[in-house]
């Protein structure tokens, strides 16, 4: 256990969930995987602002499809949490997020992923 993962813990038990609040237990954090996976994505509709929302939720889902396909259980662990926290019905923070990117708003990578995983505090998302 290093020092940075210790701050985190401590940071997460003082944080309360914006998307959850109460119900803690509801809370999904992102593996390192995830994050790189997040970085594509906010890249990708970044550099491309006139593909249409639709289009980029049929990648989401292709993809969720195609691990969901693997034999590997590492790989499907490895993705368990970004692509429920991509569905903009259970996430509207991560709706918003990505109305304002494909508006051409600039948005950093780390306000990306606070929307997009807003179970994790400040101290988790250092990591």
């Amino acid at each position: 256990v290093t020092l940075s993962e210790v701050k985190a813990a401590w940071g997460d038990a003082k944080f309360q969930c914006p998307l959850h609040r109460t119900k803690a237990a509801q809370c999904m954090l992102l593996t390192k995987h995830e994050v790189c996976l997040a970085n594509k994505l906010w890249c990708f509709v970044r550099e491309n602002t006139d593909v249409h929302m639709d289009s980029i939720w049929g990648i989401i889902r292709l993809l969720e499809s195609e691990i969901s396909k693997d034999d590997s259980l590492v790989a499907q662990a490895q993705h368990r949490h970004i692509f429920k926290l991509t569905n903009t019905r259970a996430n509207p923070l991560f709706a918003l997020c990505m109305r304002r990117l494909q508006g051409g708003v600039e948005t950093s990578f780390r306000e990306f992923l606070r929307a997009l995983c807003p179970c994790a505090s400040e101290a988790r998302l250092e990591l």
